[in-house]
This record gives C-alpha cells, structure tokens and sequence, in this order.
C-alpha cells in the first residue's frame, strides 16, 4: 500500500511517470509488500539469471486468445444459455479500468519431483485436479463451465494441448469464467506451461479483472532443480472497481490464494516418495498501468522503459 501522504497525492493525480516510479526503482516507497520487479530495474526469462521476471510478465500480459478458441466461445453460445446482452466476451487487459496493473509471480522451488513423475505429468494433473491443492477456507473453487444443459467437462478433461479452448468457472466471492487460452511444452528445455484468460460469460458475467495468468514449471538453470509457479497480469475490470483499485486494494484475496497453492504444492511433493519442495517469496508488483503498458504491450524496451521512469 502507498505508505506516506504525498505518495499517495501523486498516486491519485497519476503524476507517476517520473517521480513514484522513480522512487519505487529506489526502494523509498513501497505500492505492493513485494516491489522486486521495478526496484531490481532489471530483465531476464525463466532463466533466471539476472534474477528477474520482465520477459515472463511481457509473455503473459501478451497472450491472446486465438481465433479458433474465440468461434468455438461463438459455437457454445449457440448451445448454451445465453441473452442478447449477455454472451461470451474476451475481457483484454488493455480494456479494463484499473489504475494500476498486478504483476505478481508465485513460485515453488522443487530440488526433486517425485518418483515417476515428470515436469509434464506434474503440471497436468494440477491443471485437472486444481482444487486438490486449495484450501477449503480459502473459498475459491475450479470447475468446468457448466450451465443449464451445457457442460464443457469433456473438453476440460482433455489431455494437455487438447484441453485449449475449455471454459472454467471460477467459485469465489464474485464469480468469473475464464478460458484456457494456450498450453506449451518444451521437451528440450523441459518446460511446460498453460494459461487463463478472462472472460465474460452468461454464467458469471464479467469476471472482476481483465488479463491472463499462466501455471507452469521449468528446470533451473545449471540443472539445480525445477521451478512450479503461477504468474497473472491483469487489471481490475470495470470503473467501480478500478476506481477503488489504488494500488493493491482488491488483489488481496487473490493474493492468498496463490499462496495457499503454492503452500500446498510444496506439501503434495514432499508428502510423495522422492519429492523435495520448498516455497519461496513470491514477487508482487503493481506499477501504475499507464507507466507501464506499452512496455508490458511489447511496444518499447526495458531499457526505454527505465530511462521514461528514471530508474
């Protein structure tokens, strides 16, 4: 949270191009309990090796849903309940209202998965028994989008890079939907990931914030182990909430959610013969969207991004 009064002025006339965000690259202010994307002023992949998380950020702020998983939305509505106002929509990132962009990455370090189990196996019984490493007092389940006589189980239970394109309800205080929007495998890198994208749906409606987030697992770098991981960019959906967005307000319960997964993932491979885990600090940055975007977008560089900020 913002900590000091001018801060927070400067917040909410948006004057933070220049002076907040330079003092957020400096560490003398803190938006987020976690400012290690900004404060680090620096850019890797999931390598890792210059111990920061700019490329993945970039990846997931940019996933699109593709044109065949938005005409197999249209052919659902022709058979699932729906009104003429209230349909299946893409909610974009770029079309919400938030001030400020959540950028957050939760990891998991693994020295050694089980025994029989491999980095694609792992991740894809996550994916399908998701509630399985939920908490119920966190009050937040996954299932497969089911209304009236409609069910998208079927396409949910797909294996791997079949399942792209299953729609999701998520239960939670204000219910969303959200479609799988992509699935990757590496076998050379040993990698694998897939991704959420939000949604508006007849079910739920729209769903609280706009953006994608992406569950996945790679091996370290010098081969010292694996890494489990969820990471979401996205912004809060429409004016009311945006409005009351300063800062972090509203991901917070969010937050504890991605903490309780990773929590339990690290119980799950411990409790499993040969596996080793341990949770490690999440990184939790939310810049003003603005400051932000077009490097977010993929239209300018981390080093113009910087020299526009000061850092």
């Amino acid at each position: 949270m913002v900590k000091n009064l001018q801060a927070l002025q400067l917040y909410l006339s948006g004057n933070l191009k220049q002076q907040l965000l330079r003092e957020i690259c400096e560490g003398s202010v803190e938006i987020t309990n976690s400012c290690q994307w900004l404060a680090k002023c620096q850019i890797d992949d999931d390598t890792q090796t210059g111990g920061g998380y700019g490329l993945m950020f970039k990846r997931v702020a940019q996933q699109v849903v593709s044109q065949a998983v938005v005409d197999r939305m249209n052919s659902i509505a022709n058979i699932a309940p729906t009104s003429w106002f209230n349909t299946f929509k893409v909610q974009t990132i770029s079309n919400a209202f938030g001030s400020s962009v959540n950028c957050d990455y939760f990891p998991v370090h693994i020295t050694s998965l089980p025994t029989g189990m491999t980095v694609d196996n792992f991740l894809e019984y996550f994916r399908t028994h998701i509630n399985q490493f939920i908490d119920q007092s966190i009050g937040v389940s996954f299932s497969p989008y089911s209304d009236g006589s409609f069910s998208d189980a079927a396409q949910f239970n797909l294996s791997y890079e079949q399942s792209i394109g299953a729609l999701v309800h998520l239960n939670l205080i204000n219910d969303g939907t959200v479609v799988e929007s992509g699935y990757y495998r590496n076998a050379t890198s040993v990698k694998s990931r897939f991704t959420f994208s939000t949604i508006s749906s007849p079910l739920d409606y729209a769903h609280p914030v706009s953006g994608n987030r992406e569950f996945g697992i790679f091996t370290e770098p010098n081969n010292t182990g694996f890494t489990f991981y969820t990471m979401g960019v996205d912004r809060t959906t429409d004016f009311f909430f945006g409005v009351g967005n300063l800062g972090d307000f509203g991901f917070h319960n969010a937050d504890a959610l991605w903490s309780n997964i990773q929590k339990n993932i690290s119980a799950y491979i411990n409790n499993l013969p040969g596996g080793a885990a341990v949770v490690q600090q999440p990184v939790i940055a939310r810049p003003n969207w603005n400051a932000v975007k077009n490097y977010l977008m993929g239209k300018i560089s981390f080093a113009t991004l910087k020299s526009n900020l000061g850092c």
